[in-house]
């Protein structure tokens, strides 16, 4: 198996891993464990391996490419604690929500950092349809994810702060909100998992 195939891997899985989450909560007045089924410390783990893989077994004439994947590696690393804190529940200040919101900001941001990565690495390859579906991945998730996370990150601090802002937003507005942000995460996949099969044919 091609060594890139591997690493690919890794980080396909681990999103996979991210995007399906199952979890059983266990908690009293606010404070308890939380077990995922299939956890976010797991998933971030792996994508954390497999970028720093890439990083390190990936040659690029492009010092932008190496800047991009180490973003996305600190990115990765702050999924990891993510992931960790998925396992406790308990009551969390404002301070702390709002901090949390902000990294998670920067996790987003971190997937946007990769698929600059990937477009250069595909370019450099020669695999100019990959190139152009990690330019639309690019985007997806700078307008259906990291644009509409920023306004609910404004929004959740007026929230917070109890200012007159805030705009109140229902439970079938939040899963609408879900759907949204998450269909640039399963494109994606699919073009990793896409990446993966040219590296592995090439």
């Amino acid at each position: 198996m091609n060594i890139l195939t591997r690493h690919f891997n890794y980080i396909l899985v681990g999103s996979i891993c991210i995007i399906i989450d199952v979890n059983i909560s266990n908690a009293t007045n606010g404070k308890g464990l939380n077990l995922d089924l299939i956890n976010d410390f797991l998933g971030a783990s792996l994508i954390f391996v497999g970028v720093r893989y890439l990083l390190l077994n990936t040659t690029s004439t492009s010092q932008q490419y190496y800047s991009y994947l180490k973003t996305a590696l600190y990115a990765a690393s702050i999924s990891i604690y993510f992931g960790a804190l998925d396992f406790f529940v308990f009551p969390q200040p404002s301070w702390f929500i709002i901090l949390n919101m902000f990294l998670q900001l920067f996790v987003i941001y971190g997937a946007i950092a990769f698929c600059k990565a990937m477009f250069i690495l595909t370019d450099h390859a020669e695999d100019f349809e990959n190139r152009n579906r990690w330019k639309t991945a690019q985007s997806l998730i700078i307008y259906l994810t990291f644009i509409p996370y920023t306004l609910i990150l404004i929004n959740s601090i007026f929230e917070l702060t109890e200012s007159n802002m805030y705009i109140d937003l229902s439970a079938r507005w939040a899963l609408y909100i879900i759907l949204l942000l998450s269909i640039p995460f399963i494109y994606f996949i699919w073009v990793l998992y896409k990446t993966k099969q040219h590296i592995k044919q090439v």
